[in-house]
């Protein structure tokens, strides 16, 4: 399938598909961490887990692989199909920092779960600060980001970008 040298107006419907189920799945990753941390801190006090602890846990490692398959298929959808240009008009410094916040989303969404994977399947202790501590940090930070730029280009700069990742246009 020959790829088109022209951007697309709005994102594919796999695309969006793809989108919001990753936000769901990073929503649920927040909470089920919450729980992992419970769960952690019983068994460290000797109590036994059970429940809905093991469901937390599961969940988080199910996820995360999800998470990580998911970013793979956006990225290729992403190189075979395109994106949108960036609205006419926009600031150049605008388009630069969008350019490098996704840039960052993927590279945090590939990195969390396999830091993870690293940490919990392969036994590499050391995976297991960066996946709790810098790039949960950074992944809050980008999406705080992301989530400004959304709303600037809804409500303050009056753009169709997000329909472009909802509705399409």
């Amino acid at each position: 399938m020959a790829v088109s040298s022209q951007a697309p107006v709005n994102f594919s419907v796999a695309q969006r598909a793809l989108h919001w189920l990753t936000v769901l799945l990073i929503a649920w990753q927040f909470i089920a961490a919450s729980g992992f941390e419970a769960a952690e801190e019983a068994r460290d006090a000797g109590t036994e887990v059970a429940g809905w602890a093991i469901v937390f846990i599961q969940s988080h490692f199910f996820a995360g692989f999800a998470i990580l398959a998911f970013t793979v298929l956006r990225l290729i959808l992403r190189f075979t199909q395109g994106a949108p240009a960036a609205p006419e008009g926009e600031p150049k410094a605008l388009q630069l920092l969008a350019t490098i916040t996704h840039g960052l989303i993927y590279v945090t969404l590939l990195g969390m779960p396999l830091t993870g994977i690293g940490f919990k399947y392969l036994g590499l202790d050391f995976l297991h600060f960066p996946h709790v501590g810098p790039l949960k940090g950074l992944m809050i930070v980008l999406i705080a980001l992301h989530v400004i730029g959304a709303l600037a280009q809804q409500f303050y700069f009056k753009t169709n970008v997000m329909a472009r990742m909802t509705r399409g246009v």
